[in-house]
C-alpha cells in the first residue's frame, strides 16, 4: 500500500457563466531591431537614429533607454527614409531612397517636418548628408552631389560624378567624394574633380582632425588612409574587413572609430597605426554609425541594433529599437524571455529591458527555440556561408552557444522546429535540401533519427502528455508517432501548417480542432488567419492572426467562441508568436513591432472563480524534473453534475516504473473543479531514489497517467 501525503489541495467553485476579463496591450523596449543606417545628436544630448527599412526616424531624450517616432509629418509619410544629419544649428536633414528621392528638414528636434521640394535629384536616392564649416548642406545621390547654401531652399548640381555614397571636408576647403569606383577629390569647389588613387569600391571617406584622410572599402576590405591629402594612399589596416557605404567614420582627435561590416568598431588612439577590436557586449559585428553625444555618450549602429557605452567604457550596452520581427518566444521557469529575431534577444525583467545573446552563433536566421525540461536552450537555425550548423544549444541560459555536434548538422536543412517533451525529450524537425526529425532523450548527448515512413520534411513539432510527437506536413496535413512506436499515423488529412497542443491534450490548427489525438475534428472559427497560439493556467485559449486577422483572439470555452482582445495593438499587424509566463501575462511576437505584454494578467480571481472545465484533465507536472515537491493540477468537468450525482469519486496516485504505489494524493468524491496537488517527496517515509515516477489519475470514465522526473 501507498503512503497519504500531506498535499496542499486547492478547488475552485463555478457559477453556470464564464467570465470575459478586459485585455489590453502595452508594447515593450524590445527585442532590439532595426537596420541602423543614421546616428546623430543634437547640443541637448537628444539622439536621433534612422532605418534603412523605412521604420525610422526615431528619437531619444534620455541617452536611448526609450525611443519614439518622429515620422508622423514626413512626406511621403511611408516612404523609405534613409541618411540623416544634423547640422551646426541643430536642424535635421533627412533623405529618401529609390522611388521617394525626397529631401526634408526639421527646425524643432524633428516634431514637423519640410519637404524641400526645390530639390531635383531626377530620381536618384539620396545616400548621404553633409554639412562643410559654413553650414552648407551637400548631398550625395546616385545621379551626383547637390550643393545649396541657404539651408536647403535652392540646389544646385555640384560637379560630374555620379553614385556619391559619403562626403567629406577638410581645412582647405578641399571636397571628397567616395563611390563604388574611387575616392574623388575637388579643390575648387566642385568644379573639377579628380580621381585618387584608392581602388575601386571605396564607398566610406572621413578627415582627421589632423588632415589625413581615411577611406573605406566594401569590396576591396580594408582601411585605407593618406597623409599627403589623398594624392598616396596605404592600407592602415588589412582587407579582412568590409566596410558598408554610407558608413560614418568618427574622430576624436586623435581617436579614430571606424564602424565595419563584421568585425564591428575598430578604435585607434594613435591616428590609423594601430587598431583595436571594441566589440564587448555588440551582439551583432555589423556597425555602420558611430557619434559621441554632449554628455560622452558612445553610440553605434547598425545590422539589427544599437549600443552606447560611456566614453571610458570598455563595453557595450543595447539600446535597440523595438522594430524587429519576433518569429518566436520561449520562457523558462525563471519567467526569462527568449526572442527570435536576427539572432537571440533576452529579457531577465520580464520584457522591461533587452539584450542581445548571440555568442557563439554564426547563422543569425533563428526559426525555431525550444527550452528543455533541465533548463538547456536549444535553437534551429538557416545554415548560411557554407556552415553546417543548424541547431545550438545553450547551458548557461543563453550567455554562450555552441553548435550540438551530435545532431546530424546539415547545411542544406533548417531546422524549423524544436519541442520538449514531458520525460525529458527533445525532438528537431525540419526541411530543406533533405528532411529531419530527430529526437534525443538523454540531453541532447545523442539523437535517434524517427523519420520512419515519413516522406516530407516537416514544419513544426509538438508533443502531447503521453509522448506523441506530431509534426505538420503543410499538404501533407499532421502526422503523429505514438510514444514507442516506429510508425506514423496520418491525424489529419487537411493542410496543416501551425498547430499546437493543450495541456489537456487537445489539438488545435488553423481551421479546426481534436479532442481525441487526431482521430476526429470539428471547425472552429478564426480560420486560415491565424499564426500562433499559447494557453494560460487556467485553460484559456489565445490565437494570434496574421495581417488580415485583427490581432489576437480569446477563448474561455476550449475553441468554441472567441473575442477579439487587441486593445493597444497596432492595426495590420502579423502575430507571429505567443506566450504566457507563470503570472498568466500574455506575450506576443510582431513582424516588425518587436513585442507587446498584456498590461493585466490573463488571469484574474473572477476568472478563477468563474472558470468551468467542460472536460476532465490531468496536466503535466510543474516544475519537472523537481527536488523535493512539484505541483500537479487536475480538472473535473461540471458537465457530471446532476440533480442526484454533484461529484464524482477520484483517485490520484504516484506509482514508481515497476508499478509500486508511492503515494496517494486524491482518495475522495470531489465536485466539479480546477485542482492542484502538491508531492512532496520529503514527506515519504522511504526516502524515493531519482527516477521516473507515474502519476495517474482515475475517475468512473476517465484515465491518465503522467511521467514525473524526480531528481536529488
Amino acid at each position: 500500500m501507498g503512503n497519504f501525503v500531506r498535499v496542499l489541495l486547492s478547488v475552485l467553485f463555478f457559477s453556470p457563466f464564464f467570465f470575459s476579463q478586459s485585455i489590453s496591450w502595452q508594447q515593450l523596449s524590445g527585442p532590439h531591431g532595426g537596420d541602423i543606417y543614421s546616428i546623430v545628436h543634437d547640443n541637448s544630448g537628444n539622439i536621433y537614429v534612422n532605418t534603412v527599412w523605412g521604420a525610422g526616424p526615431f528619437k531619444s531624450t534620455d541617452d536611448g533607454v526609450s525611443w519614439f517616432s518622429i515620422k508622423e509629418d514626413l512626406t511621403p509619410n511611408n516612404g523609405e527614409f534613409h541618411p540623416m544629419n544634423i547640422n551646426s544649428s541643430g536642424e535635421l536633414f533627412i533623405g529618401g531612397a529609390h522611388s521617394t528621392a525626397y529631401l526634408c528638414r526639421s527646425t524643432d528636434g524633428g516634431n514637423s517636418w519640410e519637404p524641400l521640394n526645390n530639390l531635383n535629384t531626377n530620381q536618384g536616392s539620396v545616400i548621404c548628408i553633409s554639412f562643410d564649416s559654413y553650414n552648407n548642406v551637400y548631398v550625395g545621390t546616385g545621379t551626383g552631389i547637390y550643393k545649396s547654401t541657404d539651408n536647403g531652399d535652392i540646389w544646385n548640381q555640384y560637379g560630374t560624378i555620379s553614385g556619391v555614397e559619403s562626403i567629406a571636408f577638410n581645412d582647405s576647403g578641399h571636397v571628397f567624394a567616395g563611390t563604388s569606383s574611387a575616392v574623388y577629390r575637388s579643390k575648387d569647389d566642385g568644379a573639377n574633380w579628380t580621381q585618387l588613387p584608392t581602388g575601386g569600391g571605396t564607398r566610406t571617406v572621413g578627415v582627421a582632425p589632423t588632415g589625413y584622410v581615411f577611406a573605406g572599402c566594401q569590396e576591396n576590405a580594408g582601411i585605407l588612409r593618406s597623409t599627403d591629402n589623398g594624392d598616396s594612399w596605404s592600407y592602415v589596416y588589412p582587407q579582412t574587413v568590409s566596410i558598408r557605404f554610407a558608413s560614418t567614420v568618427f574622430f576624436d582627435g586623435n581617436v579614430i572609430y571606424f564602424p565595419t561590416w563584421g568585425k564591428g568598431v575598430l578604435k585607434s588612439m594613435d591616428s590609423g597605426d594601430t587598431w583595436t577590436e571594441f566589440n564587448d557586449g555588440i551582439g551583432y559585428n555589423y556597425i555602420r554609425a558611430i557619434t559621441i553625444s554632449p554628455t560622452g555618450l558612445l553610440v553605434a549602429g547598425g545590422g539589427y541594433g544599437i549600443y552606447k557605452t560611456d566614453y571610458t567604457g570598455t563595453s557595450w550596452h543595447s539600446i535597440g529599437l523595438p522594430i524587429s520581427s519576433v518569429r518566436k518566444i520561449a520562457i523558462n521557469s525563471n519567467d526569462n524571455i527568449f526572442a527570435t529575431v536576427w539572432g537571440i534577444n533576452r529579457s531577465t525583467d520580464e520584457g522591461q529591458t533587452w539584450e542581445t545573446i548571440n555568442n557563439g552563433i554564426d547563422n543569425y536566421d533563428i526559426r525555431a527555440i525550444t527550452v528543455s525540461n533541465n533548463g538547456d536552450i536549444y535553437i534551429g537555425a538557416i545554415p548560411q556561408n557554407w556552415s553546417v550548423n543548424n541547431l545550438y544549444r545553450s547551458t548557461d541560459n543563453g550567455e554562450n552557444w555552441a553548435p550540438v555536434l551530435s545532431f546530424p548538422l546539415n547545411s542544406l536543412v533548417t531546422v524549423t522546429g524544436l519541442a520538449s517533451g514531458p520525460n525529458g525529450e527533445i525532438v528537431a524537425v525540419g526541411s530543406g535540401m533533405g528532411s529531419i526529425c530527430h529526437i534525443s532523450t538523454d540531453i541532447g548527448l545523442t539523437w535517434t533519427d524517427v523519420r520512419h515512413n515519413l516522406t516530407f520534411g516537416p514544419g513544426e513539432v509538438a508533443i502531447n502528455s503521453l509522448g506523441d510527437i506530431f509534426v505538420s506536413g503543410g499538404n501533407q496535413g499532421l502526422w503523429r508517432l505514438p510514444a514507442t512506436d516506429t510508425i506514423w499515423i496520418q491525424a489529419a488529412t487537411f493542410p496543416v501548417y501551425e498547430f499546437f497542443i493543450a495541456s489537456n491534450d487537445y489539438i488545435y490548427t488553423k481551421e479546426a480542432k481534436s479532442i481525441d489525438n487526431g482521430q476526429t475534428w470539428t471547425t472552429i472559427g478564426n480560420g486560415s488567419y491565424i499564426y500562433s497560439f499559447a494557453e494560460n493556467s487556467i485553460g484559456h485559449l489565445f490565437f494570434g492572426t496574421n495581417e488580415y486577422g485583427q490581432g489576437v483572439y480569446r477563448s474561455v470555452d476550449f475553441g468554441e467562441t472567441w473575442e477579439l482582445i487587441s486593445d493597444g495593438l497596432p492595426t495590420s499587424i502579423n502575430i507571429n508568436a505567443l506566450t504566457v509566463d507563470s503570472e498568466d501575462y500574455l506575450y506576443a511576437g510582431t513582424g516588425g513591432k518587436s513585442m507587446f505584454k498584456t498590461t493585466t494578467s490573463t488571469v484574474t480571481d473572477a476568472d478563477d472563480i468563474n472558470f468551468a472545465p467542460t472536460s476532465f484533465s490531468l496536466e503535466q507536472n510543474y516544475p519537472n524534473p523537481f527536488n523535493p515537491s512539484t505541483k500537479i493540477k487536475f480538472s473535473i468537468p461540471s458537465v457530471i453534475a446532476t440533480e442526484t450525482k454533484q461529484s464524482q469519486f477520484i483517485t490520484l496516485k504516484v506509482y514508481d516504473v515497476l508499478g509500486n504505489e508511492v503515494a496517494t494524493l486524491v482518495n475522495e468524491y470531489k465536485p466539479a473543479g480546477n485542482y492542484e496537488v502538491e508531492f512532496n517527496t520529503s514527506s515519504i517515509n522511504h526516502h524515493p531514489s531519482s527516477g521516473v515516477y507515474l502519476c495517474r489519475i482515475q475517475t468512473e470514465n476517465f484515465t491518465k497517467t503522467i511521467k514525473m522526473l524526480y531528481l536529488k
